[in-house]
């Protein structure tokens, strides 16, 4: 009978917490992979998984697959889902989700978003999802950085499942207040005097891949200067590269 660890007691104390303040929805994320986290004792409404990177490789089976089938591992029956994973990771969560009888949600099939203008601070999009009768819905985030475009999208997508059951959550209102959404160190703009700063929490090569891919969107011809701190146990040469 080992002593539960801090993450499991943080897990439990945040439960507590939420119960005793009469939270009505609560968003919960997994801590290592999904299937054997303590966050995965919970009944959701609702699934999500973004994407699927090697991360956290040495709990989670040490290869993508072995990633995925560990996201996978939060789909629950007859719970629908909602993903951006591609490639073989699709793969390991349709065959998940068929097994459980959940009807997936996939970005670029059943919905998708697309950039209209992007902006120093915000981005203007354009929301679709024919699959889910909703209507091209237009809206500002309050995000830079291209995997916001995907991310946003997968949160329109999962208010869209939470609709039929909970008439206060519509796409408009949804929609609405992403325009707030903050997200510090995750490609923030900051300014000294006129030279713009970006500060970044990118901490794996896919992250690493982002931040260049919205550097090159943003700033295309600027010349740049990096000051990156990697641990030692990290695969700096990755992302360095």
């Amino acid at each position: 009978m080992e002593p539960p660890t801090q993450f499991e007691v943080l897990t439990a104390a945040a439960m507590l917490h939420f119960a005793e303040r009469g939270a009505e929805y609560a968003v919960i994320e997994a801590g290592l992979g999904g299937l054997l986290d303590s966050t995965n004792v919970i009944s959701p409404v609702a699934t999500v998984i973004t994407n699927v990177t090697m991360e956290h490789a040495d709990r989670c089976g040490g290869t993508l697959e072995g990633i995925a089938h560990h996201k996978a591992g939060i789909i629950k029956e007859g719970i629908p889902a909602v993903t951006a994973a591609r490639g073989m990771p699709l793969s390991v969560i349709r065959e998940t989700a068929r097994e459980k009888h959940a009807r997936l949600l996939v970005a670029g099939e059943d919905f998708s978003s697309e950039i209209v203008l992007r902006g120093e601070r915000e981005q203007q999009m354009e929301f679709r999802a024919d699959a889910l009768g909703i209507p091209k819905t237009d809206y500002t985030l309050g995000l830079l950085g291209a995997c916001q475009q995907e991310n946003s999208a997968v949160g329109l997508a999962a208010a869209a499942v939470l609709r039929g059951a909970e008439p206060r959550i519509t796409i408009e209102r949804a929609a609405r207040s992403l325009v707030g959404v903050r997200w510090p160190g995750r490609f923030e703009r900051l300014s000294v005097g006129t030279i713009p700063v970006i500060i970044d929490g990118a901490h794996n090569p896919a992250g690493m891949e982002e931040l260049r891919r919205s550097l090159d969107l943003w700033f295309p011809e600027e010349e740049r200067v990096y000051l990156v701190g990697i641990l030692r146990d990290k695969d700096y040469k990755g992302m360095l590269a």
